[in-house]
C-alpha cells in the first residue's frame, strides 16, 4: 500500500512488485488489470481479486490477452486467483496490461 498524505519523494520512491495491480472498465466491458511492474519472463501471477471464490468478478473469464504482444497467454482462473503465465519474451519498460474478457 502506497503511504499516505500529500505526494512526495515517498511516493516516487514506491517499489511495486508483481502482486501490485490496477484496473479499470473499458468503455467495451472488458476488465484491464495493470500489473504496476514488468515481472521476468515465465512468472507466473495471481490476480488474486478474480479468484471464483472472491465474487469480485461475477462471470467467468473467457479470454485473457496481453496488450502489446503477439501470442497466447497462458491463463486458468483458479478459487484463489487468476493464475497469468508471462510470455517467455517481455519487451515492456514500465508495466504491463492485461485485457480479460
Amino acid at each position: 500500500m502506497l503511504p499516505g498524505g500529500k505526494l512526495e519523494r515517498r511516493h516516487a520512491d514506491f517499489k511495486f512488485d508483481s502482486q501490485d495491480f490496477r484496473f479499470t472498465i473499458g468503455k467495451n466491458g472488458a476488465l484491464y488489470a495493470f500489473c504496476m511492474t514488468v515481472p521476468a519472463p515465465g512468472t507466473q501471477l495471481k490476480i488474486k481479486s478474480l479468484g471464483t471464490d472472491a465474487k469480485y468478478f461475477t462471470r467467468p473469464v473467457k479470454t485473457v490477452t496481453l496488450l502489446g504482444h503477439e501470442g497466447e497467454v497462458q491463463w486458468k482462473q483458479e478459487t484463489d486467483g487468476l493464475a497469468i503465465t508471462c510470455p517467455a519474451e517481455i519487451s515492456f519498460a514500465t508495466s504491463i496490461v492485461f485485457k480479460i474478457e
